[in-house]
């Protein structure tokens, strides 16, 4: 019997090998396919636990609402079973590469979560950061190139408002792979569209504002005995979290108080230097105005100075002018007087020269009676020098001679009266129009130095009307200064009360919001709030249960199949034997 059923079944075989070796290749895959499952969970745990211990990723984190210092990272290190603690800057970004924006996490390279570096070399310098490999082929940029990076602004504990980078140029030096990211997913940003698309790892020496970490991350002594995930690993993290969380209200506290102290300190220097800034505004506003009062009392009496002057001008031009208006007179008077003189002069002169001429026409006779005298006298003589004259003759030639004597005399005496009337009429009339001639001098001279008085005058009041005038304008622009200068001050005035009572209301503001400062708050956590790695443990337990659930699967569906191969075969022997019948029947 049992010879026939293998026989039967080998026949089965041979007629059906297709099938059956189908069915036997799906065992196989099956067997296969579920060995492959039951290796995959405990590989992956395996190859993350041995992932994170070599990049040291962190076993607990630490965030603070208002951040962490570092008396946070001291207390931290003398916690219980606390081996390494280390404070990390982390902060997001934008960066515009052609018209794109890109929301980027940066992350500062510290000991804990060490990154792969991939190519190129680690940062040695502030301006060098890291990035992702697929950063480069997205936005078409290599090794060696530069990206401009936009940070908001941070404020300081000291309420300073400061760069968070110290340079925003940034060189890239090479490729890496974070194990804080062991999934596609980057996180979530306030920036943007809302999702964090590439991280990049930047020196710690480009951190500006250095003072407070964003991040605390703690290594656990002896976590690295547990493979990470276990139980016993979570279990005794947690024992390490809960020493922490002893710590936090303390901490917490802590840091609100700093933070308060810090506050009022800043609060009673922007009170002092606001006291003093405010007096010294008030002080220059006082000088100001006393400059200005001082500046309007100088151009009264400028003013006062300049009306005065202008009066005396007015009153010595006007006596001045008076006075060549005078002389002008008298001149006019001298010049007519002097014409009647000369007039006067002229009729006696014609007088004289008449007498002159009848004295010269006697002196003209007196001259030819002397001639005529002088000749027989001559004769006379000679006829006396004659020897031979006689007695008589030379006493008739003597009576004669004496007799002409003293006509020759008297002529002479006559001609010497008639010469001196002649000089005397000449000098007259020359001494007349001399008189004339110097009277006209006098008045030409006195025309002339009225002339040059009148131009002087001129000139001189031109000049001192025009100085009048410059002091006018002068003191108009001081005036319009002045004037702009109260203006100014007033404007100045009312900003300054403007500024005191917004910098009182800041002060104030200032008062409520140290009052208003909350206690910050920390979150510790552990590896399980890292997305990636939360994602990646999930993976591992579902393929572990499905590796389970699979052998059962599996048998469900070899069953329905080899049921549904059974009732094939028992269909076609059913036909088989109905044929056979039908043919024996036939």
């Amino acid at each position: 019997m049992k010879k026939a059923l293998l026989k039967d079944s080998v026949k089965e075989i041979k007629n059906t090998y297709k099938r059956f070796i189908s069915i036997l290749l799906m065992a196989f895959l099956g067997v296969g396919f579920f060995a492959g499952l039951r290796a995959t969970s405990p590989d992956m745990l395996d190859t993350i636990d041995k992932y994170y211990k070599e990049q040291n990723v962190y076993d607990i984190q630490v965030i603070s609402t208002l951040g962490l210092t570092n008396t946070d990272l001291d207390v931290l290190e003398k916690i219980d079973n606390v081996e390494e603690v280390t404070g990390s800057y982390e902060t997001d970004g934008k960066i515009e590469i052609d018209n794109k924006e890109i929301i980027t996490k940066f992350i500062t390279i510290g000991d804990i979560n060490q990154p792969v570096l991939l190519s190129g070399n680690m940062p040695e310098n502030a301006n060098e950061c890291l990035v992702e490999e697929n950063f480069l082929i997205a936005n078409n940029k290599k090794i060696g190139d530069t990206i401009k990076v936009e940070i908001e602004k941070t404020t300081t504990d000291d309420g300073d408002e400061i760069d968070y980078l110290k340079e925003s140029e940034l060189k890239i030096v090479g490729t890496l792979q974070s194990p804080l990211y062991i999934s596609r997913d980057r996180g979530t940003s306030t920036l943007g569209a809302g999702t964090i698309d590439y991280y990049i790892y930047i020196s710690e020496e480009n951190i500006n504002a250095s003072d407070i970490y964003t991040n605390i991350y703690i290594k656990v002594k002896d976590a690295e005995k547990y493979v990470t995930s276990s139980d016993e690993y979570e279990d005794y993290i947690e024992q390490v979290k809960a020493n922490i969380e002893k710590i936090k209200e303390e901490r917490e506290q802590s840091r609100h108080d700093d933070l308060v102290k810090k506050a009022e300190e800043k609060l009673q220097e922007a009170e002092n230097e606001f006291n003093s800034k405010k007096e010294e505004g008030q002080k220059e506003i006082d000088d100001a105005q006393s400059e200005i009062d001082s500046g309007k009392s100088q151009i009264q009496e400028a003013e006062e100075e300049i009306n005065e002057k202008t009066k005396q001008a007015d009153e010595e031009f006007e006596q001045a002018e008076n006075e060549i208006a005078n002389a002008k007179k008298q001149i006019q008077v001298n010049e007519q007087s002097l014409a009647t003189k000369e007039q006067e002069a002229n009729s006696q002169f014609e007088e004289l020269e008449n007498q002159k001429q009848g004295l010269q026409d006697n002196l003209n006779q007196v001259n030819s009676g002397l001639e005529t005298m002088q000749e027989q006298y001559n004769l006379i003589l000679e006829a006396l020098e004659n020897e031979q004259l006689s007695e008589e003759q030379k006493q008739i030639y003597e009576a004669q001679k004496k007799e002409l004597e003293a006509q020759i005399s008297s002529l002479n005496q006559n001609k010497q009266d008639l010469e001196n009337g002649i000089t005397e009429i000449e000098q007259g009339i020359s001494s007349g129009k001399q008189e004339i001639e110097n009277g006209k001098q006098q008045i030409n001279k006195a025309k002339t130095e009225l002339s040059n008085q009148e131009q002087t005058l001129n000139s001189t009041k031109k000049t001192t009307y025009a100085q009048i005038e410059d002091a006018k304008n002068e003191l108009e622009e001081k005036k319009k200064e002045l004037q702009e200068g109260e203006e100014e001050l007033n404007k100045n005035k009312q900003e300054f009360e403007e500024q005191i009572a917004d910098a009182e209301r800041e002060l104030q503001d200032a008062k409520e919001d140290i009052l208003e400062i909350e206690n910050p708050t920390w979150y510790v956590l552990d590896r399980n709030e890292n997305s990636g790695y939360v994602s990646f443990i999930q993976d591992t337990k579902s393929i572990e249960n499905i590796s389970k659930v699979f052998p059962v699967v599996f048998f469900i569906v070899a069953t329905l199949i080899s049921l549904t191969s059974m009732t094939r075969m028992v269909e076609e022997q059913r036909v088989q034997i109905g044929t056979l019948k039908a043919l024996r029947i036939y």
